[in-house]
């Protein structure tokens, strides 16, 4: 019985280190209100961890990066604006392995965060989109674990809300359908 117990509380514990998990959160952020009526929507990228700090990513090799249909405005990596799609540069805390490059269909970057500013959330980047984006990439945690990302956000424009007039033909054919029903009883 001790050995089916030990074992037992083994197994728990190697299950329960085997589901640490890294993962990418998209956070909608409002974007010029004429790019959203043009169907752009606007996303924070953020690393999150569950276990451990967030220690790096790598969005740039081994055929990874952010694929999209971007919104290309500013002139600069790192410029803030939320008229924009980038990176958030922020070399004070980053090491960059390699210059990122921000096009208007793919955005490329990997990086090292600074021991000291390491955290379990990382806000990495800012997109503009008009169709599904797909994140591709390896990050890692402070223990120099990495963890595959294949992360898709599906794009969805607002819905159109039927004006007034349509809604009381919609009203009408109702009307009539529940009529016929019951004439025909």
């Amino acid at each position: 019985m001790k050995k089916f117990l030990v074992v037992s509380i083994c197994i728990l514990l190697l299950s329960t280190i085997s589901q640490a998990a890294m993962v990418i959160e998209a956070t909608p952020k409002s974007i010029d209100p004429i790019l959203e009526e043009d169907g752009w929507l606007g996303y924070t990228l953020s690393i999150v961890s569950d276990d451990n700090k967030v220690a790096g990513f790598d969005f740039a090799n081994n055929g990874g990066g952010i694929f999209s249909s971007f919104y290309q405005n500013g002139p600069a990596l790192g410029t803030i604006s939320f008229n924009d799609t980038y990176f958030f540069d922020t070399t004070a805390y980053l090491a960059w392995f390699d210059t990122p490059i921000e096009l208007n269909s793919y955005l490329l970057g990997s990086a090292v965060i600074q021991v000291d500013y390491r955290d379990y959330s990382w806000d990495f980047a800012f997109i503009i989109i008009n169709a599904d984006c797909n994140i591709i990439g390896m990050v890692s945690d402070s223990n120099a674990y990495l963890y595959p990302i294949n992360f898709t956000i599906t794009y969805q424009s607002n819905p159109t809300i039927p004006e007034p007039a349509s809604l009381s033909v919609l009203a009408v054919g109702l009307g009539i359908i529940l009529a016929r029903r019951r004439c025909v009883a």
